[in-house]
């Protein structure tokens, strides 16, 4: 029988959307154990004044030696222990799209640990069916993103100049490099609309030369969810170039968009379980440049269509609200009760 949980340990690589979309949003909406967060980094100080008996540890993606070193020593106090996975790690290590930086700390926060983890853990949590059916001999449970509140809030509207995203991580760097000489086409073929890339200092450099161009550097995630909340966009671009870990994504960029007021253009229509009414009001685009040239002018001069698209990604990630089953239920026993996971 599994032992009933008095508190959750969560340790994660600081405040992230696999926190925020996949755990905050779900005990916002269904009490739960209390938190603690504790950063991937904390010192042996930190977490040798952790209160173990009763705990339940969840390692969002990554661990690291002085936290596997703990729950072993503290195994016969424990609850149980958990590990999320929010991407394809080791697809993202093979491929070859991603920079050697990334695939090395992908390597060293993650693959390393997973020997000497994944014996220990009592749940696996994952995010795509994709990767369920890979993790499938560990039995995992899929938890698929889930807006929070503060994603939900209307976003200011923005200029009046149509202002077009381009949103992405380091894990995404062949996906913009693709949509580079599609913003070029853009920008040649329309004298209005902007563009707002996020990219490192090496990408960065790809965009410099065009007033049209906003560049934002790299920013803890706190600060863009911030921002993005804070001033408004009219679309946001989400291409998936065909790869493993591309298979494997989950729809976050739903929430994205909803969070800046924008309406959302995606390329893979099966991640983002595109309806048949956002499919006709063009929120697909062929994954070719003239398809996405097209697609991006004619939406981003289009406020109706942009509108009714913002209402059917709100909608949809209402609906997945109301679905979503809480991570844990009170069990009642001689000592007044505690909580344990769901099955």
């Amino acid at each position: 029988m599994a032992r009933l949980i008095d508190r959750l340990i969560f340790v994660g690589a600081g405040k992230s959307p696999s926190f925020d979309y996949y755990f905050a949003s779900r005990l916002e909406l269904h009490a739960g154990p209390a938190l603690e967060f504790y950063d991937l980094d904390a010192s042996i100080g930190e977490i040798d004044k952790v209160k173990w008996r009763g705990a339940f540890v969840i390692f969002c993606r990554y661990a690291s030696r002085r936290w596997i070193r703990a729950i072993k020593q503290q195994a016969d106090e424990l609850a149980g222990i958990g590990l999320f996975l929010d991407d394809d790690i080791e697809a993202l290590v093979a491929f070859d799209g991603i920079g050697l930086a990334y695939k090395f700390r992908l390597w060293r926060r993650a693959l390393r640990h997973w020997p000497t983890l994944l014996p220990m853990l009592t749940a696996l949590w994952v995010s795509t069916p994709v990767l369920a059916q890979r993790w499938r001999s560990m039995s995992p449970r899929l938890l698929p993103p889930i807006a929070g509140a503060y994603d939900l809030c209307e976003a200011p509207a923005p200029n009046p100049e149509p202002l077009v995203a381009l949103h992405s991580s380091a894990s995404h760097v062949s996906d913009q490099r693709w949509l580079e000489p599609v913003v070029r086409g853009v920008l040649a073929e329309d004298r209005e609309i902007c563009f707002e890339v996020v990219a490192d200092h090496a990408q960065a450099r790809r965009w410099r030369g065009d007033p049209r161009v906003r560049v934002i550097g790299a920013q803890s995630w706190t600060t863009y969810r911030a921002e993005t909340a804070a001033n408004g966009r009219h679309l946001l671009l989400a291409p998936l170039l065909p790869s493993r870990p591309n298979a494997a994504r989950a729809a976050v960029k739903r929430i994205d968009a909803t969070r800046c007021g924008a309406a959302l253009l995606v390329s893979d229509p099966r991640v983002y379980q595109v309806s048949d009414e956002e499919a006709a009001l063009g929120m697909v685009a062929p994954l070719n440049e003239r398809g996405w040239i097209n697609s991006i002018i004619g939406l981003a001069r289009d406020d109706g269509r942009r509108e009714s698209l913002k209402c059917l990604n709100r909608r949809a990630l209402l609906k997945a609200r109301q679905a979503a089953r809480p991570l844990f239920e009170w069990e009642e026993n001689g000592a007044g009760g505690a909580w344990r996971l769901t099955e």
